[in-house]
C-alpha cells in the first residue's frame, strides 16, 4: 500500500503530460510500370492531337521526336510548346518553328522570338516569312537579309507596310519592284523614292490599291469577311482617305485630271468608233455615211484593227483599264469608319496645330518630338472620341508649350 501511494503521483503525472502516439507509417507503394501505349508513336499522337496535355504523358524518347512535337502544337500550346523545345532540335527541325509560328496566338506571338535562336532568323528564310505573315516587326536579327530578298520584302509590303522603309534603299528605288510592292498596298509609295513618287503610272497603282488591306475591296467597297468580328472590326476603323495618306507626298489634282482623262478616252472609243463600226447607216446618202464599216472584215480582222488603233491613241484597255477605274473609285472615297476606334499605326500629325490627319503611320524620318506627339494625339482621340481632331491637337499643342 505504501509503495502504490508513493507510485501513483507519478503515474497521474505521466498520464496527463502523456503525448499522443505517432502516426502509422503508410506502406509504401510499389513504382507503377509506365503504360506501355507511353511509347508508342501512333497512339500517342492520336492523343495529343486530341488535347496536347497528353504529351507529358509520353516517354522521354518520343517527347524528343519532331513528329510528336509538330501534332502537339496547337493555338493555344503553341507558346508553352516553343518554350519548352531545345534550341538545338529547333535548329535541326526548323518546321516546328515555323508551326509554333503560324499558329501561335496573338496575344502571345510577342514573345516567341525570345524562344527562338538568333541563328535562325538569319540562315532560315522560311521562319522570317513565317513571322512576317503573321503581322510580325521587322527584327534586327534579319533586317540585313530583308535588303537582298524582294521575296522577302514584299511579305513585308504585304503584312507589314509600316516596316517597308527597312527593305533598303536599293529596293526603294528600283521602278519594278515598287510596281510590284504597290500592287499589294498602295500604301508603301510613302517610302518610295521622289522620283517614283513623280511617275503617273507608280501614283495610279498606288491608289488604286490603297485601300487593298484596309477591311475593303480595291474598288473602294466593302468587302465580306471571313468571319464576322473581322468585319465588324474593319467596318468601325477609320480609314483616312487618298487625300489625307498622299497629300504630303504626291499632287493629287493632275493624277485626278488625267484619270478622268484616259477614262473619257476610252468611253468615246466604245461608244463613237466601236459604233460606227459595227452599225452601218445605208439609210443616209453616201457622202454622210460613216466609213467605219469598212472596217468588219471578219472577227479576228476586226479584233486586230480595233487593237491596233486603240494602241496607237493611247486608249486605256484591259487591265489598265481596270486600274484607272479603281483608282477614279479611290479618289472619289471619302474617309469612312468612326472615330472612336483608333491606334497609333493608322495616325499621322505634320507638326502644325490644324494639320492633324489620318496618314497610316508616322511619316519617314519623324524626330522623337514628332513621335511622341502623334502618340499623345491618338490617347487623346481614344479618351475623348468625339472630340473634333483640330481641336484634340491644339490640346496636345497647348501642352507641348506649357511643358506638360
Amino acid at each position: 500500500a505504501r509503495e502504490e501511494a508513493v507510485d501513483r503521483p507519478n503515474i497521474l503525472f505521466q498520464q496527463a503530460h502523456r503525448l499522443p502516439p505517432p502516426a502509422p507509417v503508410p506502406p509504401q507503394r510499389q513504382h507503377q510500370q509506365p503504360s506501355q501505349f507511353c511509347n508508342d508513336l501512333e497512339v500517342m499522337k492520336i492523343a495529343v492531337e486530341r488535347d496536347p496535355a497528353f504529351f507529358s504523358c509520353a516517354s522521354a524518347r518520343l517527347q524528343a521526336l519532331p513528329e510528336l512535337i509538330l501534332a502537339s502544337i496547337t493555338p493555344k500550346s503553341a507558346w508553352n510548346t516553343i518554350k519548352t523545345v531545345p534550341q538545338s532540335l529547333q535548329r535541326q527541325h526548323p518546321e516546328i518553328t515555323i508551326k509554333a509560328i503560324a499558329l501561335c496566338e496573338a496575344r502571345n506571338l510577342r514573345y516567341l522570338p525570345t524562344n527562338i535562336p538568333d541563328e535562325m532568323w538569319q540562315n532560315h528564310r522560311d521562319v522570317c516569312i513565317a513571322w512576317i505573315r503573321r503581322g510580325g516587326r521587322v527584327l534586327d536579327s534579319f533586317e540585313r537579309t530583308l535588303k537582298s530578298d524582294p521575296q522577302m520584302a514584299l511579305e513585308v509590303a504585304k503584312h507589314n507596310w509600316c516596316d517597308f522603309y527597312k527593305v533598303g534603299e536599293r529596293l526603294l528605288n528600283d521602278r519594278d519592284f515598287m510596281m510590284q510592292a504597290l500592287d499589294l498596298d498602295g500604301r508603301v509609295l510613302r517610302f518610295a523614292s521622289a522620283t517614283l513618287r513623280q511617275d503617273f503610272d507608280v501614283v495610279v497603282v498606288a491608289v488604286a490599291n490603297h485601300y487593298k488591306n484596309c477591311g475593303g475591296e480595291d474598288g473602294g467597297s466593302t468587302s465580306s469577311s471571313s468571319s464576322s468580328s473581322t468585319s465588324s472590326a474593319a467596318s468601325s476603323r477609320l480609314i483616312p482617305s487618298v487625300e489625307q495618306s498622299f497629300a504630303s507626298l504626291v499632287n493629287l489634282d493632275p493624277i485626278k485630271r488625267e484619270v478622268r482623262r484616259l477614262l473619257d478616252l476610252h468611253e468615246t472609243f466604245v461608244k463613237e468608233f466601236l459604233r460606227g463600226i459595227a452599225i452601218s447607216s445605208p439609210h443616209l446618202a453616201p457622202a454622210l455615211r460613216s466609213q467605219l464599216s469598212m472596217l468588219d472584215r471578219g472577227v479576228e480582222t476586226s479584233e486586230a484593227f480595233k487593237r491596233l488603233i486603240a494602241e496607237y491613241l493611247g486608249v486605256p484597255v484591259g487591265p489598265k483599264l481596270t486600274l484607272l477605274r479603281k483608282a477614279q473609285a479611290n479618289l472619289q472615297r471619302p474617309s469612312s469608319g468612326s472615330a472612336s476606334w483608333m491606334d497609333n499605326s493608322d495616325l499621322f500629325v505634320t507638326g502644325g496645330p490644324n494639320d492633324a490627319f489620318l496618314m497610316g503611320g508616322p511619316r519617314r524620318g519623324a524626330d522623337r518630338e514628332e513621335l511622341l506627339r502623334y502618340r499623345r494625339f491618338a490617347r487623346r482621340a481614344r479618351l475623348h472620341p468625339r472630340g473634333n481632331n483640330d481641336d484634340v491637337m491644339d490640346d496636345v499643342m497647348d501642352d507641348d508649350n506649357r511643358g506638360v
